[in-house]
């Protein structure tokens, strides 16, 4: 008997102590939640525009200028790659899951210095353009945000992004093989797998229909994410990138616009 006492008495002091633990955690979260309160922004407000791509087209130069006016907020990363990293299929099967990602996402920008919400918040992520899966992950998560799109001469633009991978290669990996690989090597490397996807040299691609494009679309999607029939890495979709028809008509179909 005096053995269960002592038990009961530990037990007793222990439970005083999770108590006392717990209280001390709950008093911390609810700090902290008080903290995100005044930072955080409403996440049914955020973000009035997205600016989708093109890359190497521009978006820079168009977020430096946004980010100027006084009524702009821009995102607190340069570029969130919310919706084509971060957004998952599972953040979006509910509506509870929807409530949640919107949280998350909202995260991604903080009040002015007065503590108020801006007027207009915006972010900039250039692959949405070119990621197949990003245009119903947008209307979903956020529909009432504008999409605004720049768009730079194809050829241009490819050999834009190709400068600024083989430098970023060599720089990060100080490897001389970058060296070695040229505009024209990824140029054919893209167009391989373009061709092997029937995109292009293919007189029936703009023959079938929306659902066949799409598809075929999709297979060199694969191709491309999973690395195959590419060198060191270094190239990634120059030409695809450029064939702004295909991406834009998902765009358009997506919010039933022409």
């Amino acid at each position: 008997g005096e053995g269960e006492e002592e038990d009961n008495d530990d037990g007793e002091d222990n439970d005083n102590d999770d108590d006392k633990d717990s209280g001390d955690n709950a008093e911390e979260e609810a700090a902290v939640d008080v903290k995100e309160k005044k930072t955080q922004l409403d996440p049914h407000l955020v973000p009035t525009v997205i600016i989708a791509g093109a890359q190497k087209g521009g978006t820079d130069a168009l977020r430096y200028f946004l980010d100027t006016h006084p009524q702009m907020k821009g995102s607190i990363k340069k570029e969130t790659h919310f919706f084509d990293y971060f957004c998952g299929p599972k953040k979006l099967e509910s509506k509870d899951a929807i409530e949640r990602t919107r949280v998350e996402y909202a995260s991604s920008w903080k009040k002015d210095a007065e503590g108020e919400q801006p007027k207009f918040t915006f972010e900039k992520t250039p692959k949405y353009l070119f990621d197949p899966y990003v245009p119903e992950k947008i209307k979903t998560l956020v529909p009432w945000t504008k999409i605004v799109m720049t768009l730079r001469e194809p050829v241009e633009r490819a050999y834009s992004q190709f400068k600024m991978q083989h430098y970023l290669f060599q720089l990060h990996r100080n490897e001389i093989k970058y060296g070695k690989v040229t505009f024209e090597t990824c140029i054919d490397i893209d167009i391989q797998k373009l061709s092997g996807a029937g995109i292009i040299h293919d007189d029936t691609f703009w023959e079938v229909d929306d659902e066949e494009r799409e598809r075929r679309w999709l297979n060199y999607w694969d191709v491309l994410m999973t690395n195959k029939l590419t060198i060191l890495g270094i190239c990634e979709g120059e030409v695809a990138r450029g064939l702004y028809s295909m991406q834009l008509r998902r765009w358009f179909k997506e919010y039933n616009t022409t």
